[in-house]
């Protein structure tokens, strides 16, 4: 036999040896091999953790053949540098707080909705709807909602809960002397302005700015602790009989007490609202299955749920939380919502300044 003939014969014997091989992969594998191909039906949701529960994640797959990818965010800083990096790339879904959201129209990393699309639409709690940030909900549909105000451990104050104030955290003969006060510079900040001035406007005066970071400089004296994820150890334990916390970290705290000790309070003269909504990404061309995202999570037993899960307000009118968290504004007081107001290098300066001395 030829070089050329025993060339062609061992070619075709590889030919077929290959091709017998590949149908038995093709038969072991198909499964894998039909989802390499297969476009999968998917979508990939931007949020802080604590929102959504991963048992109702898994119902929603099932019912729809959906896939819910969850990426996390741990400020709206971080959100917004993220979306602004990539032009909102690979992320379907998003959950900012209200304070971001006029950015993020702005520089066009949210589209509208399609609220033709949405069965809920006339369900939403008007407490929370047509805000500062998207007047007529075109691009944010709210769903965990909740207030600052005061956790405070009654044993401390003999079994009592102290005149509801914003000098238990800033003033230091009505201090407990150790409180826990939130990392988060924002929302401190805008809380000393609140407290002297009584409005966040007080931030655009730089005289008005000096007294702010004066007095949030002063108070470092007796913070024990700059944090919002400790709470329910610092309460409970007594470490800090006084924190400023969300009413909804409160609520889990008092969900594992086994006494009446720990309390929420709403400062006199009224307290800061956080409103995290459901926006829809500039980017994404996966419209139908995030309407179909929408309209299950406001369903009412998925609501319910997630409130008595997490605390939250109730984003819908004919949903209530029920239990032992009562921190509805008191009558007469008002809601106040941290507004962008002042360039973000304002708020770093004070809080640089702050952390250093």
């Amino acid at each position: 036999m030829t070089s050329k003939n025993l060339f062609l014969f061992y070619g075709a014997r590889t030919l077929i040896v290959l091709f017998w091989l590949g149908v038995i992969f093709a038969f072991l594998f198909s499964p894998k091999v039909a989802n390499i191909f297969r476009k999968e039906r998917s979508i990939t949701v931007f949020t802080l953790p604590l929102l959504l529960d991963a048992k109702y994640l898994k119902e929603f797959e099932k019912e729809t053949g959906i896939k819910v990818y969850l990426t996390y965010y741990e400020t709206n800083e971080e959100l917004y540098g993220k979306l602004k990096s990539t032009r909102g790339a690979g992320y379907d879904i998003l959950i900012p707080s209200d304070y971001i959201v006029s950015a993020l129209i702005k520089d066009g990393l949210i589209k509208k909705i399609d609220k033709s699309k949405l069965n809920f639409f006339d369900r939403l709690e008007p407490a929370v709807t047509s805000q500062y940030h998207d007047p007529n909900n075109d691009y944010t549909l709210p769903y965990f909602w909740t207030v600052y105000g005061l956790g405070i451990n009654k044993n401390y104050f003999g079994g009592k809960t102290p005149p509801p104030t914003w000098g238990l955290v800033f003033k230091k003969d009505m201090s407990p002397g150790r409180i826990s006060m939130t990392n988060a510079p924002r929302e401190a900040i805008m809380f000393a302005a609140h407290y002297l001035f009584g409005s966040i406007n007080a931030l655009k005066d730089p005289k008005k700015i000096k007294k702010i970071k004066e007095l949030l400089i002063k108070q470092k004296e007796w913070v024990q602790v700059y944090t919002e994820a400790r709470v329910k150890e610092l309460l409970m334990s007594g470490a800090c009989p006084v924190a400023v916390a969300l009413a909804a970290d409160v609520w889990r705290v008092k969900e594992e007490d086994n006494t009446d000790n720990i309390v929420f309070v709403v400062p006199k003269g009224g307290t800061f609202a956080v409103i995290d909504s459901f926006a829809v990404s500039s980017e994404t061309e996966k419209d139908d299955l995030i309407y179909e995202f929408f309209n299950y999570f406001y369903r009412k037993p998925v609501v319910k749920h997630h409130l008595h899960e997490y605390g939250s307000y109730s984003p819908v009118i004919d949903v209530k939380l029920t239990g032992n968290l009562h921190c509805a504004l008191p009558e007469g007081e008002r809601y106040i919502f941290f507004r962008p107001i002042v360039p973000e290098k304002v708020i770093e300066d004070i809080w640089i300044d702050l952390m250093a001395s």
